[in-house]
């Protein structure tokens, strides 16, 4: 009996241990492969064809989203349960999604929340997101936000970008402007440009005067890339926060034409600051028009300015 019992305890072990396995090769997968490529249709059509859940799962995404080909809700439906119907918890979430969506299928976000729930017992860190989302909107199952926010949080911290930047946005939305910009530094650091912009929106909504040299260093880097990136690749909110960023680091330095000409730039962008009126006034006070002038023009020759 004794032995029968530790045969049965060593079965239930190593279940567990491949379960365990499983759960990591999926989160792994989500983390690295799951931005699906352009050429998705000519890449994975084959594969697909024969059978590969992953193949299955990048067809049914490029067809559901339109990425490199038209949108085709039906295709992108059977090819989303084809991957999950052989138990790949990334083709589950996707499947998940085509019910929340009505894609192909008729709109059911009450087994669109199952899916998502199969997905992230699977160790799909999407379908654990997109599980808190349904369980923060209400979508599918009974609204329960704290239940979301930690379901949200958990894939968060296992590494998925997108529930990085749910957390900093929830963060922003209750106001605790310094945990949004851990999360969204987080997203950064994870090669996110959204988590580059709004890393800089929170860290503008609260002072930088007790951040250390070192942390306002990396923190001017950030927004002289943001400045000076172009091609649209910041919003102009964004690249306003990071000139207010500059502008108070200015300020903080003492160099009040510098913090005049962030604060001017950040004006362009849509942001004003009182703070403008006040610099105008003590600059005024201080020097004629002419020699203001000539300090602008002398600050906008000096090749290492910002955004020059």
């Amino acid at each position: 009996r004794l032995a029968k019992e530790r045969a049965e305890a060593d079965r239930v072990r190593l279940a567990k241990e491949e379960a365990d396995r499983s759960e990591k090769r999926v989160a792994e997968f989500e983390l690295t492969h799951t931005v699906c490529p352009t050429n998705a249709i000519a890449l994975y059509q084959d594969k697909a064809a024969k059978g590969d859940p992953i193949a299955q799962y990048f067809m049914g995404k490029a067809l559901l989203w339109g990425i490199g080909c038209e949108t085709n809700a039906s295709m992108a439906y059977a090819w989303a349960k084809k991957s999950a119907d052989s138990g790949f918890a990334t083709g589950i979430n996707l499947l998940g999604a085509c019910y929340l969506e009505g894609a192909g299928v008729e709109k059911d976000p009450l087994t669109a929340y199952e899916m998502f729930e199969k997905a992230a017992d699977g160790g799909s860190l999407l379908g654990k997101r997109n599980a808190g989302e349904c369980c923060l909107k209400g979508e599918g199952v009974a609204k329960d936000e704290k239940k979301g926010e930690t379901l949200i949080k958990e894939a968060a911290e296992g590494g998925l970008v997108i529930a990085m930047l749910n957390m900093g946005y929830l963060r922003m939305g209750s106001k605790e402007y310094k945990k949004a910009a851990s999360w969204f530094k987080m997203a950064m650091e994870a090669g996110s440009l959204e988590g580059k912009g709004m890393f800089v929106v929170a860290k503008s909504r609260e002072s930088i005067a007790k951040e250390s040299d070192a942390e306002l260093q990396k923190l001017r880097n950030v927004c002289d890339e943001i400045v000076g990136a172009g091609n649209g690749a910041f919003t102009r909110g964004e690249i306003a926060s990071a000139y207010c960023i500059l502008a108070e680091m200015a300020q903080k330095d003492n160099n009040l034409i510098l913090e005049l000409d962030m604060y001017e730039r950040a004006d362009e962008f849509g942001t004003y600051c009182s703070r403008k009126r006040e610099i105008e006034e003590e600059l005024a006070k201080k020097y004629s028009k002419s020699t203001i002038l000539a300090m602008k023009k002398k600050l906008h020759q000096n090749k290492r300015q910002i955004g020059v």
